[in-house]
């Protein structure tokens, strides 16, 4: 008797099931070698047939498209996603629709996970219009590893009585558990991105009724069950049981206020049984909040009235609240948009004249949001960067003067051309997610539908400001300031090669990003042939987020200074015991960091007596031990001149970047015994020069300071 899906082999239309499933032994070892739950039909050319469960034009695809389709019958191993770069290949699909398709077996590999895929080489054929199979009721805990998870793995599948467990991830929107462990729900449907983009996830301790979705192996660990996630399509999919209420079709009239205008804040209110009372929360200029009243307009409508300010220029914050009347659930509860307060609040300023840049992009909050996010509004500043952006003409940079907040991204349009330095105004629309740019914009603050404009005036220039790597770290408290801007980084080294971008450290130790996507071809040449450890005098681009982090976009070789001010010294070593010193000031001068091929914990200092110590200090001597002969390179800014407190007797020492005669130390005191100046290199010598990176003895007839120089 067959025992699997793949034992069974068809004429002509192969089942979905005997491409996916694997056995339970296998998928055992899956959580720990990473590739055991891969098919056993990997290469191999199929015919496929199934009904659309998720339609071409939804999910994130990048530049390409992408579909699922479901054998009829559901259930464990019956489903399977198609993806092409070319978002053309494929014809519009619908759920519902029975198509077959011919390609040959692949798995995207992420991380840990993998993910069996259809590569289609042939057109795709719609057959019909069919029914859609029934979605199987799964728990949260069956799609935790993999011996349950792979079964459903691009399934449509429900999770049914499930409380939200977590709603704080970088990429992934809550997670919920039925009581058998949590599973996360993420947002790789575009739907169900704008959805929670406008009301922000749920509450922890919301009770969702049930979640409909396909089941995604996407990135994530094993370790802790998190490379299998539900992935709704739309906002029906996901029923609210009890719970706060919860807030949507949040908007404001008008949208870019003057000093004069009363300010009208609407939305829709939802609650498992009733809204009780709502109400804004506002503050002006840093004041101290204040409420007013919101009333119920009919059915989920609710709509209150914020004063006008009466000042130009003033800038106001706010939030709503909402309050149910506890049937059904514990007790009372409020419901808050945005969901935290304290990470992100709406807002706006008051003008009686168009906006400045930095008034849309300037927020306190760590949300990173722009208080106009949804607005039009007139904008001038000159043009930075252009118009070749990730290979499509019309994305532009402006910036209205130096410094952090006054830079911003836009689309341009069909035959737009700019010039760099053109002082221009435009008119667009303020967007923090840009469905045609999904993910590679996500939370990048950018004006769409750009169409108006007017060219001020030419041969315009903004200075970049300087600011350390550190700035601009990720997880930086400046970096939402510098999004749009022009940013220099000085004396960087190359900490990373990364898959689409580098890393650089400057003297802070903290790594940012910089990137080619906007780069002419000789600087994206030049990027290219970086190694780790390249040092670079320095990197001006414009700063942007984008595919999920901030980066450094380098615009030509104008932005690159390759010379440096850093120094790179090799320091030889032989095996056992050596005198080393620091030759080069750095950042971090554990031992570990710059002698990493060191026995740990070898290293000595000496003040009267030995005391073993973990970093090293310029001017300072070390023994240290090492287990073979070698080499070590150490880079940092050079040392041209060091002052040295000896004590009385012998000292432990070492020079600077450069040889120095002994005759040439300065010794005021007179204070060094002459002929005491001693190396190490196996057996002690006295030594005529200090060269970088060793270490000496001296000996000195009473307490002072010598200079190395």
């Amino acid at each position: 008797q067959p025992r699997l899906a793949r034992d069974v082999v068809e004429d002509g239309v192969t089942r979905i099931q005997r491409v996916q499933q694997v056995l339970y032994s296998d998928l055992l070892k899956a959580g720990s070698d990473y590739e055991s739950d891969k098919s056993y039909l990997v290469d191999e050319t199929v015919t496929l047939e199934g009904i659309v469960t998720m339609p071409t034009g939804l999910s994130y695809a990048g530049n390409g498209v992408k579909f699922i389709f479901e054998d009829e019958h559901g259930g464990p191993w019956s489903a399977i996603l198609s993806y092409d770069p070319d978002s053309s290949a494929f014809p519009i699909l619908f759920e519902g629709d029975v198509v077959q398709a011919t390609g040959y077996i692949a798995e995207y590999t992420t991380g840990e996970a993998n993910m069996t895929e259809l590569f289609i080489t042939q057109p795709v054929n719609l057959i019909n219009i069919g029914e859609m199979p029934e979605v199987s009721d799964v728990s949260t805990g069956d799609l935790r590893w993999p011996t349950t998870a792979e079964q459903w793995g691009n399934v449509m599948v429900r999770v049914n009585n499930t409380e939200v467990t977590g709603n704080d991830f970088q990429y992934e929107v809550f997670a919920v558990d039925d009581g058998s462990g949590a599973v996360l729900i993420d947002d790789d449907s575009d739907s169900i991105f704008v959805y929670f983009d406008q009301v922000g996830p749920p509450p922890v301790g919301t009770s969702i009724e049930s979640i409909r979705g396909w089941v995604y192996h996407h990135y994530g660990y094993y370790s802790d069950s998190t490379t299998y996630k539900l992935e709704p399509l739309f906002a029906s999919d996901i029923i609210f049981g009890s719970g706060p209420p919860s807030m949507a079709n949040v908007s404001r009239e008008p949208c870019v206020p003057e000093p004069g205008d009363q300010v009208t804040i609407s939305c829709d209110i939802n609650d498992n049984s009733s809204v009780v009372s709502a109400e804004i929360v506002y503050s002006v200029n840093g004041e101290s909040y204040q409420s007013v009243g919101m009333t119920n307009t009919g059915g989920a409508s609710w709509s209150g009235i914020i004063s006008p300010t009466g000042i130009e220029g003033a800038r106001v914050n706010y939030y709503i609240q909402a309050v149910d009347d506890g049937v059904e659930q514990d007790g009372i509860e409020t419901g808050t948009y945005p969901f935290d307060s304290s990470l992100d609040q709406l807002g706006y300023v008051t003008k009686a004249g168009d906006l400045s840049i930095a008034d849309i992009q300037y927020t306190e909050w760590s949300a990173g949001n722009s208080p106009f996010d949804g607005c039009e509004v007139l904008v001038t500043g000159i043009v930075t960067a252009g118009d070749e952006v990730y290979g499509v003409d019309g994305i532009y940079a402006i910036q209205s003067e130096s410094g952090p907040w006054n830079g911003i991204i836009f689309d341009g349009w069909e035959g737009a051309q700019f010039t760099l330095g053109d002082e221009v105004t435009v008119a667009g629309t303020v967007e923090e997610y840009d469905p045609e740019w999904h993910f590679r914009w996500d939370n990048n603050t950018k004006l769409i539908n750009v169409t108006n404009f007017n060219v001020n005036s030419s041969e315009n220039s903004v200075l970049p400001v300087t600011v350390t790597t550190a700035n601009l770290a990720q997880e930086s408290n400046d970096v939402e300031s510098y999004e749009g801007s022009l940013v220099t980084v000085t004396n960087i080294t190359v900490n990373s090669l990364n898959l689409y971008d580098w890393g650089v450290i400057d003297n802070s130790g903290v790594e940012c990003l910089i990137d080619d996507d906007w780069a002419d071809s000789e600087a994206a040449t030049f990027l290219g042939g970086l190694q780790t450890g390249t040092t670079i005098g320095s990197v001006t681009g414009i700063f942007n987020f984008s595919f999920g982090t901030y980066k450094i976009q380098v615009r030509s070789m104008a932005d690159i200074d390759p010379t440096s001010d850093l120094v790179s010294i090799a320091v030889d070593n032989f095996s056992s015991w050596n005198l080393v010193g620091l030759p080069v000031s750095v950042t971090d001068g554990t031992y570990s960091t710059v002698y990493p091929n060191a026995i740990p914990g070898t290293l000595y200092e000496f003040s009267e007596t030995y005391v073993n110590v973990s970093t090293l200090v310029p001017g300072n001597g070390y023994w240290l031990n090492f287990p073979e002969a070698g080499s070590t390179t150490i880079t940092g800014l050079p040392i041209t001149s060091l002052t040295i407190s000896l004590s009385q007797g012998w000292n432990l020492i070492s020079g600077i970047s450069e040889t120095v005669d002994v005759s040439s130390i300065t010794d005021p005191d007179g204070i060094v015994v002459p002929g005491t100046v001693y190396g190490f290199t196996g057996t002690y010598a006295t030594s005529s020069q200090l060269d970088p990176g060793q270490g000496y003895w001296i000996n000195a007839n009473a307490d002072g300071d010598i200079t190395i120089s």
